[in-house]
């Protein structure tokens, strides 16, 4: 038997009703996000700029029209696909693509009238080329790279053209990425590399799937004590837990891993002001924090020792929460 009396249901669903008020606002807040990445990328595309000057561009016009930075990106139209056919691909670089596993592109530059790089045409890829948001290897061909893919403006395109200006490959793994497509955010991990080859640059990428991720972080919590290990996607509501976690929490498997909001319902009601600082500070404040609660098992009352942390896109919005936990009960 436990000396703490149960949550309540007033208590724990108040709890978990400012938290997902707390989340409905971030995710309000990523829509608006979205909306102004795309209408960049739109704007870069249309009047062969650079993204920063596009962004700036959309800020003069919301400034010289009064509206707000949003409404006038939702009037900003996806450009005219250009109608001159793309350089033909040399003869081998099919074959050379296809033998790829991963997804693989060629890409050349896209100069504006002063020969600055603003932009990545892709050339030719592999079949099995899939985007974040889905596109396949054949939409792709001929098309820019803002176009398939706005969130390259974030970071990756700069990183396309360091490496066509310097010959130096890029490879990062793994990449916190967040696409835009749609008017949704779209955060993913990714393995990608970046070669020069010729007048263009070799592209491969992978999209890390649930299991990868689940083995990092597993790994991960491995060499750091036992930790238990989870990462809650703020944009599309999906959770990874390692199978630590569910012991911790004392939840059975079947039940799937616990959702961000439910959090409250978990600990003991004194705790309950405990796990609402440690979701604002990752949430509101955008800082990871370390926090100690006790949460209600079914052996009893555990101690866990947490460290969160919120993964951030290129402008400071949280997409993802991760999180180590520790029972550390004496």
């Amino acid at each position: 038997m436990t000396e703490y009396a149960p949550l309540s249901r007033y208590e724990s669903g108040a709890a978990s009703a400012r938290i997902r008020e707390q989340l409905a606002r971030l995710r309000q807040h990523m829509r608006g996000e979205a909306i102004v990445a795309e209408a960049t990328a739109r704007l870069a595309i249309r009047l062969n700029i650079r993204p920063g000057e596009a962004a700036q561009e959309l800020a003069r016009t919301a400034q010289h029209s009064g509206l707000d930075l949003v409404d006038v990106a939702r009037g900003v139209e996806p450009p005219q696909e250009k109608t001159e056919k793309p350089p033909e691909p040399p003869g081998w670089l099919q074959g050379v693509l296809d033998t790829g596993h991963a997804s693989v592109a060629y890409l050349t530059p896209v100069r504006d009238a002063t020969a600055r790089i603003v932009d990545f045409r892709i050339l030719a890829a592999n079949e099995s080329a899939t985007t974040v948001a889905g596109m396949k290897g054949p939409d792709v061909a001929g098309r820019r790279l803002l176009s398939i893919s706005p969130g390259s403006a974030a970071g990756l395109l700069d990183a396309c053209v360091r490496v066509y200006e310097t010959g130096e490959p890029f490879f990062r793994e793994p990449l916190e990425y967040v696409e835009v497509m749609d008017s949704v955010l779209w955060p993913a991990t990714l393995s990608v590399r970046v070669a020069k080859i010729g007048d263009g640059i070799l592209a491969t990428w992978r999209l890390l799937d649930e299991e990868e991720l689940l083995v990092s972080g597993w790994e991960r919590a491995q060499r750091l004590a036992e930790f238990g290990w989870a990462e809650w996607n703020l944009a599309s509501d999906h959770t990874l837990w390692t199978p630590q976690m569910y012991e911790m929490f004392g939840r059975d498997r079947s039940e799937g891993p616990m959702a961000l909001e439910d959090l409250p319902t978990a600990v003991i009601p004194d705790d309950v002001p405990v796990v609402e600082e440690q979701l604002r500070s990752l949430l509101e404040f955008r800082e990871a924090v370390e926090t100690e609660y006790r949460v209600l098992h079914r052996h009893g009352v555990r101690h866990l020792s947490m460290f969160s942390e919120p993964i951030l896109d290129a402008n400071g919005v949280p997409v993802k929460v991760r999180c180590l936990a520790k029972d550390v009960t004496r």
